[in-house]
């Protein structure tokens, strides 16, 4: 503890949070894990003491007696002392069992730790648990050893076959036996998969002879270089196009043998092909230059996307023909230019293998299986990467569209480097390669085993790619290709083993004497909850755990600190790292307060909640009652984290909490100071009214809606990192009945949003993951860096719920007030996305002065457009196509377009109609030109 000079004035009294364990069998040792001490002096001042500071007195009665013995704290400094009440049970262990060895095989040499076995004890109730390694023994060579320090080591004299290793727990005990094997040489094999595809006229014997690398694998998995000086090797001709290399070298032990086969090909001009297609591609932005020496490969001004989904390139591609096994790809990529650390995850270059290409200049949606290798990141919130990276789209039995995306990082990517980088495809093995030219730097080879992504019996694409950001140069293209399998084993992957996690959702500041304890893990198991008291613990029950299910348990609670302690003791069907119990302390808060609460920019969490006496804005959210009002003085709240409106907060049934303004004039300002993320609303039933959010750090959103039925009025978002306002689950593993849903946005305003990418910041937003009866009414949308309003729709997540915009107003979107830049897509009403079929409503609206489309339904192919004003947008006023001819569905009934000057796209903006026959979904089409 820190110096504390007690001048004898003050008394001392110890308070606890009480250890792990609680509860004992006879003769167990007494164990302090997680005891915390504390130092409480009547002048208010508390410490926390540190181990030598105090003595535990355990009675002796505890190792003999069953019942209720007191453990004896004493603070050493001071004439204190408490006491602590443990249980010792009268139950007795009546056998002990090794449910789990580790089945990996043990050597001379290997080291066995308490985490390779799983010990279970069984009582004469007929009870069992699994026994903490600090509970139990471990004796191997007349060796006892506590199994929590076990970190035994293998030596010559233990290999043996059916090696004793005694477990010791209490009075019992159990022997378990391990083969621990003598290091032997296995086989011989390839660091690294080697060149199996060559042209006649090679020297294919010094070829292998140069870059062949082999090593010499032992029975414990321990692989030895070995020298190409000490290895024989000799290829024969097996037909035509097929050889193979045999590989010879003599072990300590014995003579190894490797043979694979190649294939002798001859020299081939393939041809390559330039196209560019998939969404945001434009021929402005996307094209390709052949050069003499080299191919300009260019995606900029936002030209195209990677996404998980689908893809949008510049590709610059040969056609591999059916039944093509086996390719070799390498080039030079001198990046000219290419963004930086300041991206929206969507920007990539490379190397590409797809079996879908789509047509020629169609912006069309185009979603194939792919495997890449090359420059990307996924995410505006993980780094540039060289990765290697697949694309797999199948269908469950409901025909729903699945799509698994991987993404494995090989190595840095430095900017404006030149690189070679090398691709090869054995069967359904993957291997890649980067070369640094500039700083000789390698990642090496890495190989990934990839089965049946690509049906090789039919077409396949390869070739280079730019997408969204990314000019690059291609020269020193070498590519061989072959019809032959070749027997090189496959790549195996073990299956990774889950680490158990456990989290706490549990609200821990309330003014309600009844809450819940709220728990979730990531796999089964069972849930104990405990009530600790002073200075004993109080079982209250053992619940069933489901994988990522929220338990709720409601808890009576006293004023002031409650203080819980839980255990989670996974399921052994489970296939996990480790089976020993997890532990978790819980304490809430129980502050009585009732009615409407104020909050101002200097109130603190000790205060009232009066006017006089107003707490800060964290705590009122916690301690508001279902239809009370937290009420926000006026002024800049300078937020020091989130502010997070969880659904342990919610209201039932239109009894609402209010946020609200105090005064109209003196709007209270929520102020992230780009160092945090927004106001989360995971919550249901709170109406929020007349406060500014601003200010949230870069790619987070001013405000998020992940609850139903929140009322968001009078509210303005402004300058934050990301949209102002977004309805959307974050939670990817979510499903359509857990998103937001019958949330209103109404009178609200949102402006000069903005990420760092230029890209991704709208003014209001409905996507992704988005339920029904979701309404903006009476908003205003201007200066995003975006869109105005975006209701996007991803294929791999399916369609969103229905939207209704009604009375809105979208205009200059694309650039910000504060900037001239502009970057965004720009849209006033980005209706939809990726051509999925959502029939959102949009009607009494205006668009205006907007960087790209007044109105655009963005692929969707059904919507319902009434009553809107779309003039002198930079691009067209609006703008309706889908390639999805069948589902064609606009229902489109007096609509408004004109312009006051005619010198951006044409006198008159056209609407673009495509795959739109039926003549009574078009009741009313106006338009006006105004010369100047």
């Amino acid at each position: 503890m820190t110096n504390y000079q007690n001048n004898n004035l003050n008394s001392v009294v110890l308070s606890l949070r009480l250890p792990y364990k609680m509860e004992y069998k006879l003769n167990e040792e007494f164990d302090s894990t997680g005891l915390l001490v504390y130092a409480n002096y009547s002048d208010g001042c508390s410490y926390l003491l540190s181990e030598n500071d105090y003595t535990i007195v355990v009675p002796k009665e505890f190792y003999t007696t069953s019942g209720t013995h007191s453990v004896e704290i004493i603070y050493n400094l001071e004439n204190c002392k408490t006491l602590m009440k443990v249980q010792v049970s009268k139950i007795k262990a009546v056998e002990l069992k090794i449910l789990q060895i580790n089945n990996k095989p043990y050597f001379e040499s290997s080291v066995l730790v308490a985490n390779d076995l799983l010990v279970s004890a069984y009582f004469d109730d007929y009870s069992s648990m699994v026994l903490s390694p600090k509970d139990y023994y471990i004796k191997i060579n007349d060796i006892k050893i506590r199994a929590d320090s076990l970190n035994y080591v293998f030596s010559n004299s233990d290999t043996i076959s059916g090696k004793k290793i005694e477990v010791i727990y209490l009075n019992l005990s159990t022997i378990f036996s391990l083969d621990v094997l003598k290091i032997a040489e296995n086989n011989l094999d390839f660091k690294e998969f080697p060149e199996t595809i060559f042209y006649s006229d090679e020297n294919i014997y010094d070829m292998l002879l140069n870059n062949l690398k082999l090593v010499l694998e032992y029975n414990n998995a321990k692989r030895i270089d070995i020298s190409k000086k000490d290895y024989s090797l000799n290829i024969i001709n097996k037909s035509n196009n097929l050889g193979e290399v045999q590989i010879k070298y003599q072990g300590k032990d014995k003579l190894h043998h490797l043979n694979y086969n190649i294939s002798i090909v001859e020299k081939n001009d393939y041809d390559f092909k330039k196209t560019y297609f998939g969404q945001s591609i434009n021929k402005s932005r996307n094209y390709i230059k052949e050069k003499k020496y080299h191919v300009n490969i260019v995606s900029h001004n936002n030209g195209g996307k990677i996404t998980k989904d689908h893809d949008g390139i510049t590709y610059y591609y040969t056609i591999l023909e059916p039944k093509t096994e086996n390719f070799q790809i390498e080039a030079e990529i001198e990046v000219v230019s290419f963004v930086s650390n300041i991206h929206n995850g969507q920007e990539s270059f490379g190397i590409m293998l797809r079996d879908k290409i789509g047509d020629f200049k169609d912006n069309s949606i185009v979603s194939s299986n792919i495997i890449s290798f090359g420059v990307y990141s996924g995410s505006p919130y993980e780094e540039l990467f060289i990765q290697l990276f697949s694309r797999s789209i199948s269908y469950d039995n409901k025909e729903k569209l699945k799509i698994l995306f991987k993404k494995k990082s090989i190595f840095n990517y430095e900017e404006k480097s030149k690189y070679r980088f090398y691709f090869k495809k054995d069967g359904d093995n993957y291997s890649v390669k980067a070369l640094n030219l500039e700083t000789n730097s390698d990642s090496g080879w890495i190989s990934e085993y990839l089965p049946n992504l690509i049906d090789s019996s039919k077409k396949q694409y390869l070739g280079f790619y730019t997408a969204k950001e990314a000019n690059i140069k291609v020269s020193k293209i070498s590519l061989k290709t072959s019809k032959e399998r070749h027997n090189l084993k496959k790549i195996l992957v073990e299956d990774e083993k889950k680490i158990v996690k456990i989290e706490n959702f549990t609200k821990t500041l309330t003014s309600k004497n009844i809450e819940n304890i709220m728990l979730s893990a990531n796999t089964k198991g069972i849930i104990e909850i405990y009530k600790d008291e002073k200075n004993h613990r109080i079982f209250l029950g053992s619940y069933n755990l489901f994988d990522n299910k929220i338990l709720k348990k409601a808890v009576e609670l006293a004023p002031g600190e409650n203080h819980y302690f839980i255990i989670f003791k996974p399921s052994l069907e489970e296939n996990i790292l480790k089976y020993n119990p997890l532990f978790m302390y819980i304490t809430i808060i129980f502050k009585e307060i009732y009615g409407d609460i104020f909050v101002s920019p200097v109130g603190k969490a000790d205060n009232l909640g009066t006017i006089d006496s107003p707490l800060d804005i964290y705590s009122a959210i916690d301690l508001i009652n279902k239809g009370n009002k937290i009420i926000m003085a006026g002024g800049n709240y300078n937020m020091y984290k989130p502010l997070k409106i969880l659904n342990n907060n919610n209201v039932y049934v239109n009894n609402y909490k209010y946020l609200i303004a105090q005064e109209l004039k003196n709007r209270p300002i929520i102020n992230f100071n780009k160092e945090h993320e927004g106001l989360l609303i995971s919550a249901d039933f709170w109406h929020i009214k007349n406060i500014d959010i601003t200010n949230s750090k870069d790619n987070s959103q001013g405000i998020i809606v992940e609850g139903n039925n929140n009322i968001i009025e009078g509210v303005k978002t402004y300058c934050n990192g990301d949209t102002g306002l977004q309805i959307s689950c974050m939670n990817e593993n979510s499903v359509f009945e857990e998103w937001p849903s019958n949330n209103l946005i109404y009178s609200c305003e949102s402006f000069d949003n903005r990420d760092s990418s230029n890209s991704n910041a709208d003014g209001f937003a409905a996507k992704l993951r988005v339920g029904n009866g979701n309404i903006f009414k009476h908003c205003i949308s201007y200066n995003n860096i975006d869109d105005g309003f975006d209701l996007y729709t991803k294929i791999g997540m399916g369609a969103i719920g229905t939207v209704l915009i009604d009375n809105c107003i979208a205009y200059n979107n694309g650039k910000v007030s504060y900037d001239k830049v502009s970057e965004g897509d720009g849209n006033g009403f980005k209706m939809g996305g990726e051509e999925v079929a959502v029939r959102h409503v949009i009607k009494n609206s205006i668009t205006f002065n907007n960087y790209n489309a007044g109105l655009t339904n963005n692929s969707n192919p059904s919507l319902d457009i009434i009553n809107v004003l779309s003039y002198d947008n930079r691009g067209r006023n609006f703008i309706l196509k889908t390639n999805k001819k069948s589902e064609a569905n606009f229902n489109v009934k007096s609509i408004y377009s004109f312009r006051t000057f005619n010198n951006i796209i044409s006198s008159i903006s056209k609407i673009r109609l495509r795959h739109i026959f039926s003549k009574d979904i078009i009741d009313k089409i106006i338009y006006f030109l105004r010369k100047k």
